[in-house]
């Protein structure tokens, strides 16, 4: 019985990667899509780090996007990042988090 549950289980958490990984790809095929480049200029790692993105200016290069719909897109992992929108108008931050080694360029998509 432990070896049925154990093999759902891991089908499901499958199926499920396998869908986010077709969102990210349907997302980047099918809707806009615009380019970050996130540099670590120090010597040090930056564990968590926080980035900030004007969410006015998100809106402009990708049209559509909404507090609802918006995604940050991992390339290097090929993730979905959590993102969190704070702010009102013109002030409001699109925010996510990386981990950073130092001297490190990692690459992000802005996406709905």
């Amino acid at each position: 019985m432990r070896n049925i549950l154990f093999v759902s289980l891991i089908l499901c958490l499958t199926i499920f990667g396998c869908a986010v990984a077709q969102k990210a790809h349907a997302m980047l095929n099918g809707g806009q899509a615009k380019k970050i480049i996130v540099t670590n200029p120090t010597q040090s790692f930056r564990d968590s780090e926080t980035v900030s993105l004007n969410f006015k200016d998100a809106k402009k290069a990708v049209a559509g996007l909404t507090k609802d719909n918006v995604a940050i897109l991992e390339f290097k992992t090929n993730r979905l990042l959590l993102t969190q929108v704070v702010g009102e108008g013109s002030s409001s931050e699109l925010l996510f988090q990386t981990d950073m080694a130092p001297g490190e360029k990692k690459y992000f998509r802005v996406m709905k």
